[in-house]
C-alpha cells in the first residue's frame, strides 16, 4: 500500500504563474481523506510550503530547500543541515564575482539579497515569500550570523552549466550543483537532496521506500524518484528526467488518481487472499 505522496512544486503541482489546479488540489484531499499522509518537497522555503498546504487544504509534511530541512505536519522541523561557515563564505565570494543574479537561501527560511536590481527583480517576482535585502550578507556569512544552505543561481543555462564545471572541479566532494529550473542551478551542501529529505521523513514516519509515491518534473527530483518504483515524472520533462522515472504523468491529479487505484487494487488482492 502506497501511504505516503510527495509532490514538487514549480513545474508541478504549481504553474508558472503560482497557482495550483483544482483538480490536483482536490485530489490531495481525496487522498488524505483516505488515509494517505502528503507531503511537498521543494527547492523553496518552508513558509512557501505552509503557503500552498493552506491553498490546497490539506496538511502536509514539508521537505524543503532540496532536502535541507524535514518538517512535520504541525510545522516542527525533524532535521535540517546548511554550509560550514568557511565553505559558504568561499561560495558567496566566488559567486559574487560572476555577472549572476543569486540568492542565498538560508537556514532561518529566508532568502537573502545583496541588493534589489534591474536584472534581479524577475526573479524576485518568482518568489512567494519576498526576498531580504541585506547589503552585508557577505560579512554576515562571514560571521556564521547567517546560515546558507542553498545558492540559487539564475541565467542562461548554458553558462550555469560551464560555470558548474568550475565549481565541481574546485569543490568536488563538498559542493553539488544541481539544475532546478530551466534557469535556475542550486548550490547544495554534499549529501544534501530531496532523496535524502524524503528518506529521513520515511524513517521518521516508519515507512519503507516502497509505500511511498512521488512526483516532480526536474533534475533536483531524480534522488526522490530513486528511492521509491512509485515514481512519477511530469510528461514535459526532460528526457533525462523521465528516465529516472517509473512513470510518466499529465498532472498531479493524474498521478494521485494513480495511486488510489494502486491502493484499491492491493486491498482487492487483500480480501481475496484472506478469503482463502
Amino acid at each position: 500500500m502506497i501511504k505516503l505522496i510527495v509532490t514538487d512544486l514549480d513545474g508541478t503541482l504549481m504553474n508558472a504563474d503560482l497557482e495550483v489546479a483544482d483538480a490536483d488540489a482536490r485530489m490531495l484531499r481525496e487522498a488524505a481523506g483516505q488515509g494517505v499522509q502528503i507531503c511537498i518537497a521543494s527547492g523553496r522555503l518552508y513558509p512557501d510550503i505552509r503557503m500552498i498546504m493552506d491553498r490546497v487544504g490539506v496538511k502536509a509534511y514539508g521537505i524543503s530547500q532540496n532536502g535541507s530541512a524535514v518538517y512535520t505536519r504541525e510545522g516542527e522541523q525533524v532535521d535540517a543541515s546548511h554550509f560550514p561557515a568557511d565553505r559558504a563564505s568561499d561560495l558567496f565570494e566566488i559567486v559574487s564575482k560572476r555577472e549572476i543574479v543569486f540568492f542565498v537561501c538560508c537556514s532561518d527560511e529566508t532568502i537573502r539579497l545583496h541588493k534589489s536590481t534591474d536584472a534581479s527583480r524577475p526573479y524576485e517576482e518568482r518568489l512567494l515569500s519576498p526576498a531580504v535585502h541585506q547589503a552585508d550578507i557577505g560579512r554576515e556569512i562571514r560571521s556564521g550570523q547567517v546560515k546558507p544552505c542553498k545558492f540559487s543561481l539564475f541565467g542562461d543555462m548554458e553558462k550555469l552549466l560551464s560555470f558548474r564545471e568550475e565549481l565541481m572541479e574546485k569543490y568536488a566532494g563538498s559542493v553539488e550543483a544541481v539544475i532546478s529550473d530551466h534557469d535556475c542551478m542550486d548550490l547544495m551542501p554534499a549529501g544534501i537532496s530531496k532523496g535524502i529529505g524524503l528518506a529521513r521523513l520515511l524513517k521518521e514516519l516508519g515507512l519503507k521506500h516502497d509505500e511511498a509515491a512521488c512526483v516532480g518534473d526536474s533534475y533536483n527530483d531524480l534522488p526522490m524518484f530513486a528511492l521509491t518504483p512509485h515514481s512519477f515524472a511530469m510528461i514535459k520533462s526532460q528526457d533525462e528526467v523521465k528516465a529516472g522515472a517509473g512513470h510518466t504523468t499529465s498532472s498531479v491529479a493524474e498521478m494521485v488518481t494513480a495511486v488510489l487505484e494502486h491502493n484499491r487494487s492491493r486491498r482487492g488482492n487483500e480480501a481475496v487472499e484472506a478469503q482463502v
